[in-house]
């Protein structure tokens, strides 16, 4: 990692020591990268974050960074489930830097953060800072992405119920998320610490490293915004590399599907003429087509020593799925055109994972997405055509009615 480290003090003009790289694995740093760490164990679907820091940090010895808070997003519905636990967090997560130097009270405007998302904290005592401190600092990296008008324009009526519903006489705007503190890395609610703003001066004890927003389905609907929170300036040579965020059609899945493919050494073909393993090819084509259509996409790999999850998000229409050209019986006579009835999405990986529903309801015209015990209407297009599509159901055109929602953004 040295040459990483040199690259980025001599792109952003800042001296190694005041950079640190996290490495992100789902939604939480899973490590730091020092200068001494090699390539060697670093996955090709990590995902890596450089932070400046205020202060010198040493990164050439391998030290775990003991001078941070780490601030993780937490989906308090799936939290409540134990067996979820790889799928309740979401989100970037940030890194708060405790001031050593500084002491407390902060100001109030919180003139401590950095456009890297790296924000000091002024220390109480020990290493200690008061709570306060950290709201103040979570409330401003956060109004980012968890501040947009349009998602609560589009649900009014929600959004009044939600401001008052447990204050019919409130006048300021509660924050949509709810703070606590732990000592360890993996969310428990039985020892998780209430982080309660009504506490003036209460102090978050310096063991309690990690941070957790959490958002109910509710006001992570109404106030989360997915899009502006992975806004990032991107520098060009890295443009390439970001699988993850590139976008591919159902059209391009059907094509890879029916290409021809010639088979490996270790999935060789016994041939019957010669009595010998060939590396023979094989190829997939449709005849003819189902009234209800059942598209899986493949969502998990395996190269070598990993297994991963694959969240390249699939464009797939909503309407008129057109597959004339993948058929290839002469003169088919039936319809080729499928309009979308159902999404199945997941959530997690391989070890554990959450499963939810988007479904076209007949009577009343609509979307809805399912979770659980949890439904409501779905009002954008992002909310059907989404990155955790698993299973695609389609029913032919002639046999339907039109499942078309309002394409608003």
């Amino acid at each position: 990692m040295a040459l990483a480290y040199q690259g980025l003090s001599e792109m952003f003009q800042l001296p190694k020591n005041r950079i640190l790289i996290g490495e992100v694995y789902y939604h939480k740093f899973h490590r730091f990268l020092v200068a001494n760490d090699t390539y060697s164990h670093i996955s090709d679907r990590g995902q890596f974050y450089a932070f400046e820091l205020r202060e010198p940090f040493e990164t050439e010895s391998n030290t775990s960074p003991i001078r941070f808070k780490y601030v993780y997003f937490l989906d308090e519905a799936l939290a409540s489930r134990a067996s979820y636990a790889a799928t309740m967090y979401f989100g970037t997560p940030m890194l708060l830097e405790l001031d050593m130097d500084k002491a407390a009270p902060p100001p109030e405007d919180n003139d401590n953060a950095t456009e890297s998302g790296a924000v000091a904290l002024p220390v109480v005592n020990d290493g200690s800072v008061l709570q306060s401190a950290v709201r103040s600092a979570i409330a401003e990296r956060c109004s980012r992405f968890l501040d947009n008008p349009s998602k609560r324009l589009a649900e009014p009526d929600t959004y009044k119920n939600w401001w008052h519903q447990d204050a019919p006489d409130r006048q300021v705007e509660p924050p949509p998320y709810t703070l606590y503190a732990s000592r360890s890395g993996t969310f428990v609610r039985d020892t998780a610490m209430l982080m309660d703003p009504d506490e003036v001066g209460a102090v978050l004890p310096s063991e309690y490293s990690y941070i957790w927003v959490s958002l109910n389905s509710l006001n992570k609907r109404l106030f989360y915004d997915d899009a502006a929170a992975k806004t990032e300036e991107i520098h060009p040579s890295a443009s390439d590399s970001l699988e993850a965020e590139k976008c591919v059609s159902l059209d391009d899945c059907l094509k890879l599907y029916t290409d021809t493919e010639t088979l490996g050494k270790k999935d060789a073909w016994h041939c019957p003429n010669c009595k010998r393993f060939q590396c023979a090819t094989k190829k997939i084509d449709l005849w003819s087509l189902p009234p209800v259509l059942v598209c899986h996409l493949k969502r998990f790999s395996y190269e070598r020593h990993y297994r991963s999850k694959i969240d390249t998000k699939v464009d797939y229409p909503v309407e008129n799925l057109d597959l004339r050209q993948w058929i290839i019986q002469p003169d088919y006579g039936q319809s080729t055109k499928y309009n979308l009835l159902a999404v199945a999405h997941h959530f997690g990986g391989l070890g554990a994972g959450h499963y939810t529903a988007t479904a076209f309801h007949k009577p009343s015209n609509a979307w809805y997405y399912y979770d659980d015990c949890n439904v409501h209407k779905c009002v954008t297009r992002d909310e059907l055509v989404a990155k955790s599509a698993y299973v695609l159901v389609y029913i032919r055109s002639d046999l339907s009615s039109s499942s078309k929602i309002p394409d608003t953004q």
